[in-house]
Parts: structure tokens; sequence; C-alpha cells
């Protein structure tokens, strides 16, 4: 039963590593679209094709945060719930 509680921590942790996801896909989305302005700001408007390379760059950027977050809650949820359920059939273990 011990690996059962490792591999929940386990998960637990990895679930509260992808919450942060989104946060990271916002500091890289701001990094990129700063790229695309200073993009802009050089040429002007003269290549709207460069700006939209940066800014398609940056949407798939903010959709894989997004994702992050949603694997991150399923498995910090699940873990959570197995490593409850592996402490509940320990403490009824222990009292058998």
């Amino acid at each position: 039963m011990k690996t059962r509680r490792t591999l929940c921590v386990i998960g637990i942790v990895i679930g509260a590593l992808l919450l942060t996801s989104p946060l990271v896909s916002l500091w890289v989305t701001d990094f990129g679209m700063r790229h695309a302005f200073e993009e802009l700001g050089n040429d002007g408007i003269a290549e709207p094709n460069r700006l939209a390379g940066h800014i398609g760059t940056v949407l798939w950027i903010s959709a894989g945060g997004l994702i992050g977050l949603i694997a991150g809650v399923v498995i910090l949820t699940a873990s959570f719930v197995w490593y409850i359920r592996a402490c509940r059939i320990d403490e009824r273990r222990k009292k058998s």
C-alpha cells in the first residue's frame, strides 16, 4: 500500500505543477506579443503575414496552457481521491 500512496503523491505533485501551466503560457504569450509588436514597429504594417505568424504561435501557446490546466485538474482530483481511499484502506487493515 505504501507504493500506492507514493504514486498518489507523485500524481498530486504533477497535477499541481500542471495547474501552473496557464501562468507559464501567459508569460510566454506576453513575451511573444511584445516580440510581434516589435516586428510591427520595425517595418510598419508592410507585411501583416509576419505579424499573423507571431500571433498564431502565441495562440497555440495559450491553448497549450489551457489544455495543461484541464489535465492538471483531472490528475490532481484523481490523485487526491485515490490517496484518500488508500488512507482509508490502510486504516481499516490496521483495525482488523
